[in-house]
């Protein structure tokens, strides 16, 4: 059922593939700006005693997206939303998504030049686009 996964807004029909981090979603007279990609954690296993759950939400490709409050306001079921589009080098929740589950070096690398992400997403692509050192034996 609709909040089964702790979302508190839920839109029918989004299909994340076209959303870039950054873009902003005027809903009724909320502004609302695409933040990050969220990412199913352990918890969710938890909270459905099922320890494969996270992984499989994860493979399916469909992943949520946290939103950051830029104006509070009300919305409601069948209120258009208006896309004001992000920054050209945002990157996509999607994207993101993917290259944070399978390691995509190509992908971490667009984060180091993406705006508006968390510092948490910057340390990922860095630990993620760093050279790595070979052990000496």
């Amino acid at each position: 059922p609709v909040g089964a996964f702790g979302e508190n807004l839920t839109i029918a029909g989004l299909d994340t593939a076209g959303v870039v981090v950054g873009e902003v979603w005027s809903i009724g007279s909320a502004r609302l700006q695409v933040a990050q990609p969220r990412i199913p954690c352990f918890k969710l296993g938890i909270r459905f005693a099922d320890r494969s759950l996270p992984r499989r939400f994860a493979a399916a490709g469909r992943p949520g997206i946290y939103l950051r409050v830029l104006v509070e306001g009300e919305l409601g079921a069948g209120d258009a939303i208006d896309v004001t589009p992000g920054a050209p080098a945002a990157v996509g929740v999607s994207a993101l998504a993917r290259a944070y589950h399978g390691h995509d070096a190509a992908v971490a690398a667009t984060v180091l030049d993406a705006p508006d992400l968390p510092a948490s997403w910057y340390d990922w692509a860095r630990e993620r686009t760093a050279p790595r050192r070979r052990s000496r034996s």
